[in-house]
């Protein structure tokens, strides 16, 4: 099956980008209705960051890449706009290969070896929110700006003298291209050869948005991690729940607020553990012992100790779903009461409610058969971690090939 999208405005991308979201954070399972509550404390904790994002790189590359659009081309309707985009973007793939060979991460780089053919889901549409949410992008109509800023910058007066030209083409170039931003002083043609590195300017400029410009990242955990200059060793922390350890214990300055978003997350993953856990149990038919043996240890050692903890997780959470804050809220009082039947019910019925025709309890009649080899949901929430340890690092002068 193929999946489509066409680019109108921010509110379609942000459609796009939640159910993509959805999709790529440990594959594409959400059988409790969990995803937008994991997601909420993604965009808390790490604004702008996706799942889908590989490298930092992209954020100083497309609105080099976007000016192009707009300077070296010349439209006659709207539509004609994205091709352009699309080619550019196929043409970068191809430089980026070239300058940072056998690195992973380059976007639609597999499918232009493999195939001959670009990827659906491009840099454009990857990269576009976040683009907007550290203000290097201030537009939420971007085809619509390029095909515009094309139009006033073709059709500027003609200039008299060499001079009044090249004058005229800076002077222009400001006033057609203010809806982007640049690197101060960018030190190569990305057309000449360009690599997934950043340039000390890019992440200068990188670091400028994220911390002064972007309304978004204030009080984040991300801009907390750039303003200290803060390494992430992928070997020191691979994992979400090992970085808030080592986090809470090598920063004494870490902000109130700051700690008690981490503690949230934490203590909100550790609930979807337990619930994931019984729903196993269901799905198996109640015959896999080693899950229930499990989930009686995490009841026990996790929940008991924490269970006013994983209610706090869900105070103040504001999402755009009336279901699931009262789904896991219920949840937490049927295990402090454990009423297991009530449980089992409430489990069975909400992935029914998610997943309808494809539910996977009691469904053997549609192909579903549990392997007790691969539990679903088997792993514990990132909140897009790996995605934000790489870009720290990259952003602090990193290698992207880790």
């Amino acid at each position: 099956m193929q999946i489509g999208f066409v680019h109108f405005d921010r509110e379609d991308q942000k459609k796009y980008l939640a159910a993509i979201s959805r999709i790529t954070e440990g594959g594409a399972i959400d059988e409790l209705g969990v995803g937008r509550l994991r997601d909420y404390y993604s965009d808390r904790l790490f604004p702008g960051v996706s799942s889908l994002h590989q490298h930092a790189k992209y954020f100083s590359l497309m609105p080099q890449l976007y000016r192009e659009a707009v300077m070296n081309y010349k439209y006659r309707t709207l539509s004609e706009v994205r091709p352009i985009i699309r080619k550019l973007e196929i043409e970068l793939t191809e430089k980026l290969c070239e300058g940072s060979p056998g690195v992973k991460g380059i976007t639609g780089s597999d499918a232009l070896r493999e195939s001959g053919k670009y990827v659906k889901y491009d840099p454009m549409y990857i990269y576009g929110m976040a683009l907007q949410t550290y203000g290097i992008v201030k537009t939420d109509s971007l085809e619509q700006a390029i095909f515009y800023a094309s139009k006033k910058y073709h059709e500027r007066p003609v200039k008299l003298s060499a001079k009044d030209d090249e004058q005229g083409d800076s002077e222009d170039q400001d006033s057609v291209l203010g809806f982007l931003s640049f690197p101060s002083n960018l030190e190569y043609n990305w057309r000449e050869g360009c690599s997934l590195n950043l340039t000390p300017s890019e992440q200068d400029f990188l670091t400028r948005h994220i911390l002064e410009i972007s309304k978004a990242t204030k009080n984040s955990l991300l801009h907390y991690l750039l303003d200290n200059k803060i390494w992430l060793n992928k070997n020191e922390v691979p994992t979400y729940e090992v970085f808030v350890d080592w986090i809470r214990r090598k920063r004494e300055d870490l902000p109130d607020h700051l700690l008690s978003d981490i503690l949230r997350a934490s203590h909100f993953s550790d609930l979807v553990d337990g619930l994931f856990y019984r729903y196993n149990w269901l799905y198996s038919g109640k015959t896999d012992t080693k899950v229930l043996y499990k989930f009686n240890k995490w009841y026990e050692e996790v929940f008991i100790p924490g269970k006013e903890a994983m209610a706090a997780s869900l105070e103040g959470v504001v999402i755009n779903d009336n279901d699931s804050i009262p789904f896991c809220t219920n949840a937490i009082k049927l295990l402090s009461h454990r009423d297991w039947d009530e449980l089992d019910y409430r489990i069975q019925r909400r992935e029914q409610d998610i997943k309808h025709s494809r539910h996977k309890i009691d469904n053997v009649e549609a192909g579903y058969h549990y392997d007790p080899d691969h539990p679903i949901h088997d792993y514990k929430l990132q909140f897009r971690w790996a995605t934000v340890r790489l870009f720290v690092n990259e952003i602090l002068g990193g290698s992207p090939d880790e």
